[in-house]
């Protein structure tokens, strides 16, 4: 229900109960205004207005007040005696009384109905917001997700062929520097020097190796005369011992 509705009642309320001053709202009328009056007063959302709501809650206080000094008087006129024909004319309007009470209970029952449907609708529609809410974020973090996987390809990708390129790069650079490295010993006939180094080694080794070869040659040749000297000598020794 609107804040404007429940202000309407809560002033209808307040009207209907000013009749307990001038004996147009009987006890039981008053005590079920009083408690529906109550009831709405607690219920009254904020946004009807501080000052309004201390203004109803202090003329619910004076039609409490009035209440209690009606009831005291109708207990005390009932003690005095006289009762008897207030208790009919009491009993005549008791039925209408508790129709009005029950019709009074049943129009309470329906705004609080009608305010727990709002609610619910209300409910309802922040519910519907909050699904399409998260349906959206849902969404979005689909869409975050497969451009997440695909920028993750890309950059493996291109990792890939860094890699590649700095490969091809780098090998480039050593065929480079081998070919400038070629180029400078060529132009400072280093490699001419190599091979006359080279060249004079073979030939100081092959002869080294000569000379070895003919001093080994003569070392044997000289122990062989001398061996087959000695053997002569042994023989001629041997030939005149017999003798």
């Amino acid at each position: 229900m609107s804040d404007g509705a429940d202000l309407a009642r809560l002033r209808e309320y307040d009207a209907q109960l000013e009749g307990l001053q001038s004996g147009q709202c009987s006890l039981q009328q008053g005590e079920q205004l009083l408690k529906d009056f109550d009831k709405l007063l607690a219920q009254a959302p904020l946004s009807v207005g501080a000052s309004e709501l201390n203004a109803l809650r202090e003329r619910l206080e004076t039609h409490r007040v009035a209440l209690q000094q009606l009831r005291s008087r109708t207990d005390r006129a009932e003690l005095l005696g006289d009762g008897a024909k207030k208790r009919q004319v009491l009993k005549a309007k008791t039925q209408a009384e508790a129709e009005h009470s029950e019709v009074l209970e049943l129009k309470s029952a329906r705004d609080e109905m009608r305010n727990q449907l709002e609610r619910m609708h209300y409910v309802n529609e922040n519910l519907q917001d909050s699904s399409r809410t998260i349906g959206k974020t849902q969404d979005a973090l689909q869409e975050y997700d497969s451009k997440l996987a695909s920028a993750a390809k890309a950059l493996g990708q291109l990792k890939r062929k860094t890699e590649e390129d700095s490969r091809y790069i780098w090998w480039s650079f050593y065929f480079f520097m081998a070919v400038v490295a070629y180029i400078v010993l060529r132009r400072l006939k280093v490699f001419k020097m190599i091979y006359y180094g080279i060249s004079f080694g073979l030939w100081s080794t092959n002869n080294v190796l000569d000379v070895l070869q003919s001093t080994r040659e003569a070392l044997f040749g000289a122990v062989s005369v001398e061996s087959d000297v000695a053997v002569v000598d042994a023989a001629m020794s041997l030939a005149t011992a017999d003798r």
